[in-house]
């Protein structure tokens, strides 16, 4: 929780109280994480419930020390399901490596993990790392990553591309040039084809460089991302030629 205020702070207090009203029988634990050194948060009292919840600080952790508590696991059974969380928020804690690289060793570590947490852990790693990726290659990595993940990846996907079109388009518009948009749409096409498809088709590239209609090329970059396979996003960019 970075930047988290005493109004966020009272927030989940109060959602951990009605939790508690809900289930009379069952123990409610709430775990905060903070992305900054804040506290800790003292103890709350609502409606008769103390909330005083489960702290981590993760800048207070660091990444490369958790990487090597778990590669030297023993066992060649499945982590504990308490790993999943650890693994997932390795991106917010402290690091030296590159976020491509600490990407790149953490997620073969949740393939160690139960079937149901892999595909939510690898997402949630992706997903905390991708603002810290410096490159384009390292961005269309990432997008190509998440969409190996059935139904989860693609709307992941869609989330985090939507973001980046806007972007490029801000990008082109602060190039002062006419073509700007025009030209950072036209390269997110051929970027979201090959994250998802690994190649793009000559009559692609070919097709995407001689349009001039930046609604076209936009109608395009969509049906790339939701197409569900090479051809169908193929047929979509060739439809009219």
């Amino acid at each position: 929780m970075p930047g988290a205020s005493g109004a966020d702070y009272a927030r989940m207090a109060g959602y951990h109280t009605s939790l508690v009203r809900l289930h009379p029988s069952r123990a409610v634990h709430t775990v905060v994480f903070w992305g900054e050194r804040q506290g800790p948060a003292g103890p709350l009292r609502v409606e008769q419930v103390t909330f005083e919840p489960h702290q981590v600080f993760l800048q207070e952790m660091v990444a490369e020390a958790e990487l090597e508590r778990w590669r030297g696991s023993a066992g060649s059974g499945p982590f504990p399901r308490e790993a999943a969380m650890a693994l997932a928020m390795l991106p917010l804690m402290r690091h030296t490596l590159t976020m491509r690289r600490l990407l790149g060793a953490a997620l073969p570590l949740a393939d160690r993990l139960e079937q149901d947490l892999r595909a939510p852990v690898r997402a949630a790693m992706l997903c905390l790392g991708y603002g810290e990726l410096q490159t384009p290659r390292d961005r269309a990595w990432a997008r190509g990553e998440l969409m190996g993940m059935p139904v989860l990846g693609q709307e992941l996907f869609e989330d985090l591309f939507q973001d980046y079109v806007e972007k490029g388009r801000q990008e082109g518009r602060q190039e002062g040039r006419q073509e700007g948009e025009l030209l950072q749409t036209r390269k997110l096409v051929l970027e979201a084809f090959e994250a998802r498809f690994a190649e793009v088709p000559v009559p692609v590239r070919s097709a995407v460089a001689d349009s001039k209609d930046l609604e076209q090329i936009s109608g395009w970059l969509w049906a790339v991302v939701r197409a569900r396979d090479a051809a169908e996003a193929e047929r979509a960019v060739l439809g009219g030629h």
